[in-house]
């Protein structure tokens, strides 16, 4: 059988998505800068904290009402007494609390989804060894193509960017890992036929099944082969556990995609954000004196403009 080369996909692989590019492309540079030295992170402006905030409305707002409250009390004779500073501070205390624990949550997910991706690489390599150190090249070629495809099928769909278009069928063709009739059969199970790619996969776990049931089927028959002598019931059974972790493990890792944190708790949080940004700034004007420049009030909200972002993107 001809690897996948009938298949017109040549197409897609010229429209690969820009967006996907930009984004591999940006990965890049903030990894490089992160191994730079102080000067150059500090002085960098984009895709930091720095163009985040000063790109955000609630900044301007909380300025204008740090200036609208300098004016007030410029007009009436208020002094710091006539507002409301401890309540102001209870409840940014409150506000901090929650976008600590918001902050810590989405680490903690990032870190889980790192441990899960490197436990999946860990399988693979060990179902490679084994294939290649037990079993016969051909039979050794074909599992490792399937082991790869079922990789690929793990980050399909995980966000818009790994989509069947610019992602998986690149992929299984630029390094042949699937017949023609092997990707057909992928590709009725992921709904997709007569060559008719959809850009957003809902579900792939029928075509993760799919491909394990070729590997299981296939090590069956390599294990009752007679010409595979090194292939011995303890390596099947070694090899089908690791099998079986990989799904587990590429499941789990679909599980943070569908269980995200919740959109009440993120609107709760931006929600008390913007109410706490303008109180905060009217806080700065009351307790700042009136003599007292312009420019020191703004620092000072930017400055918590920033420490507010800073936690929550």
């Amino acid at each position: 059988m001809k690897l996948c080369t009938k298949l017109n996909i040549v197409k897609m692989l010229n429209s690969f998505d820009h967006e996907h590019e930009f984004i591999e492309q940006s990965r890049i540079r903030l990894q490089q800068l992160s191994t730079d030295n102080i000067s150059n992170v500090i002085l960098r402006y984009s895709d930091t904290v720095f163009s985040m905030t000063l790109h955000d409305p609630q900044l301007y707002i909380a300025w204008l009402f740090f200036i609208f409250m300098k004016i007030i009390m410029s007009i009436f004779q208020l002094s710091s007494s006539d507002f409301p500073l401890l309540c102001v501070g209870i409840f940014g205390s409150m506000v901090s609390f929650l976008l600590v624990f918001y902050s810590n949550e989405c680490y903690q997910r990032y870190k889980s989804q790192y441990d899960l991706q490197t436990k999946a690489i860990h399988c693979i390599l060990e179902l490679s060894s084994h294939a290649s150190a037990k079993i016969s090249k051909p039979a050794a070629t074909q599992l490792c193509r399937y082991i790869n495809v079922m990789h690929i099928l793990g980050y399909t769909g995980y966000n818009n960017s790994y989509t069947i278009k610019n992602f998986y069928l690149p992929l299984v063709s630029k390094y042949n890992l699937l017949t023609d009739i092997e990707l057909s059969e992928q590709l009725k199970v992921l709904n997709i036929e007569n060559n008719e790619y959809e850009d957003i996969i809902l579900n792939n776990n029928n075509a993760i099944n799919q491909i394990v049931t070729w590997i299981m089927l296939r090590i069956l028959h390599i294990s009752r082969d007679a010409n595979e002598q090194y292939m011995g019931d303890r390596d099947k059974g070694n090899m089908e556990k690791s099998l079986l972790k990989f799904r587990g493990i590429l499941n789990e890792l679909h599980s943070y995609r569908i269980l995200s944190i919740p959109f009440a708790y993120i609107n709760l949080v931006a929600i008390l954000i913007c109410i706490y940004c303008p109180a905060f700034a009217s806080a700065v004007a009351f307790s700042s004196n009136i003599s007292i420049s312009y420019i020191y009030g703004f620092i000072i909200v930017f400055l918590n403009s920033i420490f507010m972002n800073g936690l929550f993107i």
